[in-house]
């Protein structure tokens, strides 16, 4: 996994030329990924992942808001045996 899906709000794909906005390496077009804001609820989220090839993927993402501040934590760990 190379984009862990829990702090993400949403994808946005813009297809076609958009070099002049996001640069030279945007000439097909590009992925905007758009992160979560904290909200009023606390969020507490957990995925694991394992491979075939004996990999292991372990992700945590904990936000919450305090009146006009907010916080948010990612962490990411793999583990792979070859």
């Amino acid at each position: 996994m190379q984009v862990v899906p829990l702090d993400l709000k949403q994808v946005e794909v813009i297809k076609g030329s958009s070099s002049t906005l996001y640069g030279g390496g945007a000439i097909a077009g590009l992925v905007n990924l758009v992160s979560k804001v904290p909200g009023d609820k606390r969020e507490l989220s957990f995925l694991s992942n394992a491979t075939s090839a004996r990999g292991l993927d372990l992700s945590t993402f904990y936000s919450q808001r305090f009146n006009r501040t907010g916080v948010t934590v990612f962490d990411h760990t793999r583990w792979s045996r070859l």
